[in-house]
């Protein structure tokens, strides 16, 4: 079977989708990963055919207006910047996305690529999965992830409201861009106001989450769903660390880890200077990953090592006594903090 699966987003969003492709291609299946132009390599190390769509979010996520409204950990804020610029790529993907899934058999998406890949399986009639790394699908037995967890305290339907709340938010934010893209390219009417969430193709086929039922117990009111362990990565074949790398692990106590992803900053200097300090208060040896903060720091003491990108499945196998600590900057001019764990 040829399927082609279609995931937009940051590499945290990318990465289980490429883990899954790795275990359809293991069965025998042959997988397309429709994404971002910057993630050609990622993808081609993992021996899946790539096709891009237009965009680079790493520039898009660098950007200092992005960056300043990430740092504002204002939701409705950042769902409305990454919503206008998803509407002015949305025509672009739309044709990117109708030539990669031409001669395919069943097509999956999660959240990332959710209404372009709806769109597509109308246009060309073809099979959908949908396959989430998170709860996206409505139920009772907890709140939607974005909202408040005190709404658990007035019951299930309160719940059930959330998660309807929160797919409302992010249909609506792609709305205009999703009838750009259905008009002018796929020649296809625009989906009803609400969405496509009652349409026949949404409820049609199987739902996957890629989540572990130790962590989410499948509700029970999530029906023709399957809940299959975590999609995880291991580094691709051809990887090796760096020699100053190892050297630095084998030179001292157990690291802690820090990292920050694709999580932007307005000023990576003074986030530096801030974890450093963090660091030499607890008497630590770190390893500091940048990600796409763009975080710098020229003169780094001999007890913190800095890398770029490293798969966390070998460094963590490197000690038992490996912490991980994920840092979060929080400008707070009220109270004088600036940065909080989380």
């Amino acid at each position: 079977m040829q399927i082609a699966i279609v995931v937009l987003g940051s590499r945290g969003d990318i990465q289980p989708y490429i883990a899954l492709g790795k275990g359809l291609n293991a069965v025998g299946h042959s997988v397309r990963l429709i994404t971002h132009e910057n993630f050609e390599g990622l993808v081609g190390s993992y021996g899946l055919e790539f096709y891009p769509v237009k965009g680079n979010v790493q520039e898009f996520m660098e950007s200092p207006e992005t960056r300043k409204i990430l740092e504002s950990g204002n939701f409705f804020a950042i769902n409305a910047h990454t919503s206008k610029a998803a509407q002015q790529a949305a025509i672009d993907w739309a044709k990117g996305g109708l030539v990669a899934c031409q001669g395919t058999d069943l097509l999956i998406s999660g959240v990332g690529g959710l209404f372009l890949c709806a769109a597509l399986a109308e246009k060309l009639d073809l099979p959908w999965l949908q396959a989430y790394i998170f709860p996206f699908t409505p139920t009772k037995a907890f709140p939607a992830i974005i909202l408040p967890q005190f709404i658990s305290k007035l019951g299930g339907s309160a719940n059930r409201l959330s998660h309807h709340l929160f797919r409302q938010i992010m249909w609506q934010g792609s709305r205009q861009g999703d009838q750009l893209s259905r008009q002018q390219v796929l020649k296809l009417p625009p989906a009803p106001f609400w969405g496509l969430y009652n349409s026949v193709n949404f409820r049609r086929y199987p739902i996957l989450y890629g989540l572990s039922p130790s962590i989410i117990p499948q509700p029970s009111d999530w029906h023709n769903t399957h809940i299959t362990g975590y999609w995880f990565l291991d580094e691709a074949s051809d990887w090796t660390p760096p020699d100053a790398l190892l050297n630095f692990l084998q030179t001292g106590e157990p690291p802690v880890f820090i990292g920050f992803g694709s999580m932007g900053s307005r000023n990576p200097e003074e986030t530096a200077n801030l974890v450093l300090q963090a660091i030499s208060l607890t008497g630590q040896r770190a390893i500091l990953q940048s990600g796409w903060g763009g975080l710098s720091q020229r003169d780094l003491p001999k007890t913190v090592f800095m890398v770029d990108s490293v798969p966390h499945s070998w460094l963590f196998q490197k000690s038992r006594r490996l912490f991980i600590m994920v840092v979060q900057e929080q400008l707070r001019r009220d109270s004088g903090q600036a940065f909080r764990r989380s």
